[in-house]
């Protein structure tokens, strides 16, 4: 029997936020849309962009191949599909990439590193994002770090040394920065939601537990987003 996945209620509460999260926010949004704009003048679309050449995506495959990193080794991200669905074409999932003590390398660190999953993007075919979501650890693998030890990193989730994926790593950099609030609602729900499915177990078998796959999920839209802002 696998667990289904608990929608985590969310409301906007503006007066919740100072003012230097609203203007991480409005950047955010600036720098999505003037991506999708970079890309549709060529074209695309992230889901265009990051997929192959002739627009069939193979399902469970990474796109692309390899996680795309950045030059310090800190962030990497990478979309894929693995069930076909009207409504989510597929998922962006972003990581950072830890030390065996698991801890942040330091910029140019060479050395065995791990990573941890951050967050997953649901994608719709049109190329939009649709929603946001947690896994078991035993989905991604790594480091399965608390919500207080993931939300720091994505606040400065950038992947640089991405000449060819410029435009989806900024699209999804500012993806995070418009989207904070319901990151961190989803986060903070998936560490109680975690800990009461988890019962008497010990962490170690409730990460590899294959019948609890997402623990929670918050839909987004672009548009209201944005709106919020005014």
């Amino acid at each position: 029997l696998t667990m289904r996945a608990i929608r985590t209620p969310f409301r906007f509460n503006a007066a919740q936020y100072d003012a230097s999260r609203w203007q991480s926010m409005r950047q955010g949004a600036a720098m999505m849309i003037a991506a999708q704009q970079a890309l549709q003048k060529s074209g695309h679309t992230v889901l265009s962009k990051v997929g192959p050449k002739d627009g069939k995506f193979s399902l469970w495959d990474h796109y692309p191949a390899d996680k795309i990193t950045d030059s310090a080794r800190r962030y990497q991200y990478y979309y894929h599909s693995h069930r076909s669905s009207p409504k989510e074409h597929g998922h962006f999932h972003l990581f950072s990439t830890l030390q065996a003590d698991g801890t942040m390398p330091p910029a140019g660190t060479p050395g065995v590193q791990a990573s941890s999953h951050l967050l997953a993007i649901g994608i719709s075919p049109q190329g939009l994002p649709n929603g946001i979501f947690s896994t078991n650890r035993w989905v991604t693998g790594g480091y399965w770090l608390p919500a207080d030890e993931i939300l720091p990193r994505l606040d400065g989730f950038t992947v640089e040394n991405t000449r060819h994926w410029v435009q989806v790593t900024r699209w999804l950099t500012g993806f995070v920065q418009l989207f904070w609030p319901q990151i961190e609602a989803l986060l903070l729900a998936r560490d109680r939601q975690a800990e009461e499915w988890r019962g008497k177990r010990e962490w170690p078998v409730f990460w590899e537990d294959q019948s609890i796959e997402v623990l929670n999920f918050i839909p987004v839209d672009l548009d209201r987003q944005t709106g919020l802002l005014d």
